[in-house]
């Protein structure tokens, strides 16, 4: 086995590890406290598409390399669902260094619930830097009276940044 595919078996595994104890919001306020310059990672996959896990794992490898002295604290979609009020409530009270947002092609109206925690993300987070991985945007009908498109719309011109 070639030494990349390693890399990313062992990213996997030590991902999916990682899960249970970063769902806990005592090991995530934990982590907070210990460190002067957090970076949080939001919106990283669970479910089993390898390409989405590979973006995670990119963006992993390339903050620490021109940011190493950050820590990262990676929130996945599920741990966002199923710990929304303490998740949010970190985020709103929390200076974090950065807000990554995680790349793909979730936004617009094809996955919504990935754009209305994508929009949350950024309601929430206004005194934070937030930075969208390179992603793919489609809307079905952009111009035809869509809600969604025209609500994202208003998010993204209320933003700080």
């Amino acid at each position: 086995m070639k030494k990349t595919a390693k890399k990313i078996l062992h990213y996997i595994r030590f991902k999916w590890k990682k899960i249970t104890s970063f769902s806990d919001i005592k090991s995530i306020k934990k982590t907070l406290a210990a460190t002067e310059s957090a970076v949080a990672l939001m919106g990283t996959p669970e479910y089993c598409n390898l390409g989405d896990h590979l973006i995670a794992f990119a963006i992993i490898k390339f903050w620490k390399q021109y940011f190493p002295n950050d820590t990262i604290i990676e929130f996945t979609r599920e741990c966002c669902e199923r710990n929304s009020k303490n998740i949010f409530s970190i985020l709103e009270n929390k200076p974090f260094k950065a807000i990554l947002i995680t790349g793909g092609g979730f936004l617009g109206d094809l996955w919504p619930d990935m754009q209305l925690l994508v929009n949350r993300i950024i309601s929430v987070s206004k005194n934070s830097r937030i930075i969208i991985f390179p992603q793919t945007v489609y809307y079905k009908k952009p111009y035809e009276n869509n809600a969604f498109f025209s609500n994202d719309k208003k998010i993204y011109q209320n933003t700080n940044h």
